[in-house]
């Protein structure tokens, strides 16, 4: 398989991008095989771009193993800047911020915010949307709750735009849990139950602990029929449906700035 024509040696593989090839194991929920098979790579010297590394990063982070990101994200942000390449620094300093956004959510908002502004300029449209995904999760609690909508509606609208189904359900899982911060109850369970998975619930953790609060709030019958609702929704009519809760959501926050 690909793993065994990479660790022959027989192959060289440009700039460290041989990284991504473990991300399988994310579909499988083994972040920490993801990890190890990059940390392999790391040791064999030819990371030049420092992206096999940063891979080693997003895996343990993903995996909840935070204090192990930061050790290993040491100097990340350097080497990416050594490159001159904006397209390293932009997922540099994503996965940056994805790893760091528990244990240290000002620095990895700052971070985040970089790299968004790294990405737009050169073009970069994939990692635009990366960043978007978790700017607006850190946006929401320590910075600005609208741009925090604006970034998940990028997110959303970038994903449906090339058909990545896979990752539609994360950004609505995000979603979800932006809209129980912003106490829109209903809609919330709703959306949560069309982005509720394995998957969703590994790479957004937050959603569990929003989950939990929307079950308290709603009530275990109220929540369970809503993400029913949201489950059994096809998903042209749930990114419908998001955009106009997030236009909602959006109106009254500036309703309640108008009242103050």
């Amino acid at each position: 398989d690909g793993h065994d024509i990479v660790l022959d040696g027989d192959y060289d593989v440009p700039f460290g991008a041989e990284g991504w090839l473990p991300g399988v194991h994310l579909l499988l929920n083994e972040p920490d095989r993801m990890a190890e098979f990059d940390r392999a790579m790391v040791e064999r010297g030819r990371d030049t771009h420092s992206l096999t590394r940063t891979n080693v990063v997003f895996a343990l982070a993903v995996g909840g193993r935070y204090d192990e990101a930061l050790a290993a994200a040491d100097g990340l942000i350097a080497a990416a800047e050594a490159t001159e390449n904006p397209y390293v620094l932009s997922f540099v300093l994503w996965v940056y911020g994805y790893a760091m956004r528990e244990v240290l959510p000002v620095e990895a908002l700052h971070a985040l915010r970089r790299g968004m502004i790294v990405a737009k300029e050169t073009g970069n449209r994939a990692n635009v949307t990366y960043l978007s995904a978790v700017v607006s999760l850190l946006e929401c609690t320590h910075g600005d709750k609208l741009a925090a909508l604006d970034d998940v509606t990028t997110t959303i609208r970038n994903f449906h735009n090339a058909g990545n189904t896979i990752q539609i359900h994360t950004s609505m899982a995000i979603l979800a849990t932006l809209l129980e911060r912003m106490d829109c109850h209903e809609p919330a369970a709703t959306i949560a139950g069309f982005g509720g998975s394995p998957l969703t619930e590994m790479l957004v953790p937050e959603q569990k602990p929003a989950i939990a609060h929307l079950r308290e709030i709603l009530g275990e019958q109220r929540y369970e029929s809503l993400a029913r609702e949201g489950q059994g929704t096809g998903m042209v009519e749930m990114i419908k449906y998001a955009y106009d809760q997030i236009d909602h959501a959006r109106l009254r926050m500036l309703e309640a700035d108008m009242s103050t």
